[in-house]
Formats: C-alpha cells, structure tokens, sequence
C-alpha cells in the first residue's frame, strides 16, 4: 500500500490544503500532517484515525525583566477542550480512534480550556484606544483581569513610540496612531514616514505583515528551488525591504499580465497571492486613514535608510545589537537572539537590528529582521532616557 502525505495550515498556499481533501488514489493510504486549523475550522471526509501530540503553537505576549513585553510564538500543551476536540476529528462518518501521545494523567493536568485572550495578547492597543476616549485599563472591573505587569508593559511601549507622556497622557501622535486599524508600532512606523518622506513604502511593507495569512509557501521538499525563484527578491539590508521588493514586483506583473499570468508567477516564486491581494485591500485602507491624519500616502523616496528609520520608530523594542563574541543581544531585554533560518539576514553580521517578533524554541529566534544604523537609537534617547 501506497502512502500519500499531505500537510494542512492557515499560511500555506489554498491548493496545496486542497490536497487534503481530494479523493485518495486506490490503494493508497493519506496521511494529512495539520496544526491546529484542524480541531475546528474544516472536516476532511474519510478520517479514520487521529494522532494527537498534546501540542500547539500560540502567540503570548511576554512581560520581560525590564518592564516591556514582546509578542512571541510558543510551542504549548494544548487544553482539555482542546484534546476532546481533536479526538472529535476521528471518524466523523463512522468508527474512528484517536492516539494521544501522552499520559492520562498530562490529560488531567491539563487546562480546561483556554485562557481568555486579554489575558496572553499584548495590551497596548486596547490601552491607547481606551486613552482615546477618557479610559484607563487599570481601573476597569474586568471579568479576566490582566497582571499588572503586562499593563506597565503596554504603558512602557506606548511611552517608548511617543504614544504617551511621562504623566500616562495621550500626545498628538498617540492620538493619530489610534486612528489605524493596526497595531501601534506599526501605526508609529506610518507616522515616523511622514518626516522620512517614505510613506508609500511603508504602507506597502506594514500591509503585508497585517495580511492574515503568510506571504511566503514553504515546501522542506523544494527548499533550493524556492531559495533560486526567490533570490532576486533578497534585500542586503534585509527581510522588511526583501518584501517591498515581492510587493513592488507583483504590482508590475499586475500592471502588464492578466488573472492567469498572475497566479503563474506566484506559484513560480512561491508566493501567496491571496496574501498579496489582502495587502493591497488593507493598504487603500490605510491610505485613507493617513489623509485624516495629514500624511501624505504618496510619498516616496527610493532610498533605503529613510524606510529602515520609519520602522526603527516602531520596532525600538524589537531590537538588538551584536555582542563581541558574535551574538545578538535585545536592547530593552536580557534575552540572547539568534536570526531565524528563513531569515535573509541568516548568518550575516551587523552592528543593530529591528525585527517583527520573536520565537522561543530551543533558542531565541528573532523574524522578519532587517539591519538598521546603531546610532539611529542614539537619536531616538530612547535606550539611554527611557528605562531600557
């Protein structure tokens, strides 16, 4: 008999989750490797058996010795709901078993169900939109109150991009942060454009990484050939202007090619077009937020350090400086960080970095990393005047 393996995600590319439910060739048994996109969103027709690991991957936002926080992605023990709900999956159209690959008693220890959001997720954004209207998080009765540190966390961050003043009150440009459906490190970024003269740019890169589902399909079976279609992309100074470079390019494409053209060339290089139709979405968007707030969506310069400093205004607490011995140390944090492998930074060595957020494995993966002046930081006060 014949094994058919097949994988299932949120970000990989909609014809390849097809797979996963297409018919099985005759003697031929399917094997569907699936995150956790499986215990709910979709049934697959034909399921017999289940194997579940216990575990799941989940973001968290982390409060840190030096009183800010960080948005991580954390492997994690699933919940009892959770494990019910993936035995659930076996043998929807009859008979079926589920193999769970822990004890009994890790079942038990396990939570019920999951911890309310407001209680993992960084605050930041709910405490600057709760400013906007004569709110303060830290007096509300809450059902699910958040631990005080991760409140000071999000004051820190709001303090650190100029969102708030040393007395907790909104500035002017905490106010037209609040006016973007982002987060506020990206709306900081738009803002910061505006003084950089780079605002088009900006919008194209933040539109990509507010998209829902990932820009790049990984395949482990064709790593060099997505490696060789990508390489014209690839950015010296690294991952945030390597995806300017993809926008910019399927722009072209769409200017000159039709539907057909289109998807060929994304499915050539490797790229969710879907991603890219959303970002287009959320970017007209955006453009129309920055007119209420007197940015000038349009403005462009073509030069890469103005675009590095606007997202350096953003991500100051998503940075870190190389060490001597060749490491990589977070600016406002203890943590030792090593660029991820997906990286285009992988295994390059430069004075600073920014990047988008942080993965805890067996080490500290920083992703979505691009390199940027150290003494951008010393311009900004905010390592030495600003408790980092």
């Amino acid at each position: 008999m014949e094994v058919l393996v097949c994988s299932m995600y949120a970000a990989q590319a909609p014809g390849q989750n097809a797979k996963a439910f297409s018919p099985s060739p005759s003697n031929t048994r399917k094997c569907i490797l699936a995150t956790n996109i499986a215990e709910t969103s979709i049934t697959i027709p034909g399921v017999k058996y289940v194997i579940d690991t216990g575990k799941c991957k989940e973001k968290r936002y982390l409060t840190g010795d030096t009183g800010g926080g960080l948005d991580t992605l954390l492997t994690r023990d699933i919940t009892q709901s959770s494990a019910m709900q993936r035995t659930g999956r076996a043998g929807r159209e009859g008979m079926g078993h589920c193999y769970r690959l822990y004890t009994e008693a890790s079942f038990k220890n396990m939570p019920l169900s999951a911890e309310p959001e407001i209680l993992r997720c960084g605050l930041t954004s709910s405490l600057l939109q709760l400013r906007c209207i004569g709110q303060e998080l830290e007096n509300l009765d809450l059902m699910d109150r958040p631990e005080e540190d991760s409140i000071k966390a999000a004051f820190k961050t709001l303090f650190i991009i100029d969102g708030i003043d040393r007395k907790k009150e909104l500035t002017q440009i905490g106010r037209s942060m609040a006016a973007f459906p982002l987060e506020p490190i990206h709306a900081r970024a738009i803002l910061a454009s505006k003084d950089y003269g780079c605002t088009s740019e900006i919008l194209s890169i933040i539109s990509i990484l507010s998209a829902s589902s990932k820009l790049y399909i990984d395949n482990s079976e064709q790593r060099e050939t997505i490696i060789d279609s990508r390489r014209k992309f690839r950015h010296p100074s690294g991952d945030h202007l390597t995806l300017l470079n993809v926008v910019h390019a399927y722009e072209e494409i769409s200017a000159s090619e039709n539907k057909i053209s289109r998807k060929e060339w994304c499915k050539k290089h490797f790229l969710n077009e879907r991603t890219l139709l959303e970002a287009k979405e959320i970017r007209a968007q955006l453009k129309q937020v920055c007119v209420r707030v007197d940015v000038d969506p349009n403005a462009s310069c073509g030069d890469e350090e103005p675009i590095l400093k606007s997202l350096g205004h953003g991500l100051v607490q998503n940075s870190a400086f190389l060490q001597p011995d060749g490491s990589y140390k977070q600016t406002m944090g203890p943590s030792i960080v090593k660029i991820h492998p997906g990286s285009s930074m992988f295994e390059k060595k430069v004075p600073a970095l920014i990047y988008d957020e942080l993965i805890f494995t067996n080490h500290v993966y920083a992703r979505g990393v691009s390199s940027i002046p150290k003494e951008f930081f010393q311009t900004l006060g905010a390592l030495n005047q600003r408790g980092a």
